[in-house]
């Protein structure tokens, strides 16, 4: 079923579940490169319940890998962000069903779109990991040379443009560039 023409309300931080969920407001500690279902019902849950349980106090921006993916990225800004994850199996024997609104995308960014702000995560100095689900067919070299102001395309292209802006940053003496500096 195409969730747009379904009667299914569409979740915003408006909606009740979500103001009465464990929605917190923690600094983005993780860059994820991919909006696709393996991320957000494994890398993303676990996140999301390591916050609950007051363990990472973080939360991700998410961007898209590829220009084909536009759709998917414009449905997460849609959400606000905000998915719904149904987990189903069982558990010490017994069956389970459960449904939660994962709340943990705090900035959701099209680098074609946005290129600049994509970069300007790199200066933050919470950011900590950086995260991806990208197959071989995503890390294909593309002899691009990269030009100031325009998104790159592959995969490695757009991480290696990502870590050249946070070198720049460091050198710049932005708080955490300078703590690395010194090792």
């Amino acid at each position: 079923m195409n969730i747009n023409k379904s009667p299914i309300k569409r979740l915003s931080k408006d909606t009740k579940a979500v103001q009465s969920s464990h929605k917190m407001d923690f600094p983005i500690k993780v860059l994820q490169i991919g909006e696709g279902n393996f991320l957000r019902g494994f890398f993303d849950w676990m996140i999301h319940e390591c916050n609950k349980q007051g363990h990472f106090k973080g939360s991700i921006a998410v961007t898209q890998p590829r220009p084909a993916g536009k759709g998917k990225i414009e449905e997460v800004k849609r959400q606000d962000g905000l998915y719904t994850l149904m987990l189903r199996g069982f558990h010490q024997g017994k069956k389970v069903e459960h449904t939660e609104i994962i709340s943990v995308f705090s900035k959701i960014i099209d680098p074609y779109e946005e290129w600049m702000e994509f970069l300007a995560l790199s200066e933050n100095p919470e950011l900590e990991f950086v995260v991806s689900n990208t197959t071989e067919a995503g890390i294909k070299y593309q002899p691009i040379p990269l030009e100031e102001g325009k998104p790159m395309e592959s995969f490695p292209g757009k991480l290696t443009a990502f870590f050249v802006s946070s070198l720049s940053a460091f050198q710049r003496g932005c708080e955490k560039g300078t703590d690395h500096a010194s090792m």
